[in-house]
């Protein structure tokens, strides 16, 4: 039954949060070619500032909108008159619960992945090379650890991640 939970919250959620993520790489999309006429200097310096406060603004819109749609979405399911056909379906309300958290956790990370793209996408080699160079450090914290695999400090840090944004879901 969590699958079918899982399936509709998906579809009810996916239109508004779609719209906006993608919107954030057309407009990553849109900051590389803006990026390219800079360069070449067909463009002044002018609108590539307007530009930069244009994208930082559509970042935090898509972490805000996110979060925000998610949360009304949770309070009109539960309590309010849907909340009323919500509660009748025979389910246990620990599913209902696990069914908006996973939903919760999965477009939370997937904001995260669509920040990360729109910067790749933005200025593919100068990004890259800031991730890269994370990565490289990995290894040396987990050496000064006494950790010998990277990828346990890898794992670590995924799971503190996917902890600290549940905790902040069930808060």
């Amino acid at each position: 039954m969590l699958k079918k939970l899982l399936k509709h919250e998906w579809k009810a959620t996916y239109r508004g949060l779609l719209t906006v993520h993608l919107a954030l790489l057309v407009l990553s999309l849109i900051g590389a070619g803006t990026l390219n006429a800079l360069q070449s200097g067909s463009v002044s310096d002018s609108v590539w500032g307007f530009y930069l406060v244009v994208f930082a603004l559509m970042i935090f819109v898509s972490v805000i909108v996110t979060h925000a749609l998610l949360i009304v979405r949770y309070y009109r399911n539960l309590f309010t008159a849907e909340g009323y056909l919500t509660n009748t379906l025979p389910v246990t309300a620990g599913a209902q619960l696990l069914c908006k958290l996973l939903n919760y956790l999965i477009w939370a990370v997937l904001n995260i992945l669509c920040i990360i793209a729109a910067f790749l996408l933005l200025e593919p080699k100068a990004s890259g090379k800031v991730i890269l160079d994370l990565f490289g450090a990995l290894p040396e914290l987990a050496g000064s650890y006494g950790l010998s695999l990277t990828l346990c400090a890898i794992l670590t840090v995924i799971l503190a991640v996917l902890v600290s944004l549940t905790v902040t879901i069930l808060l």
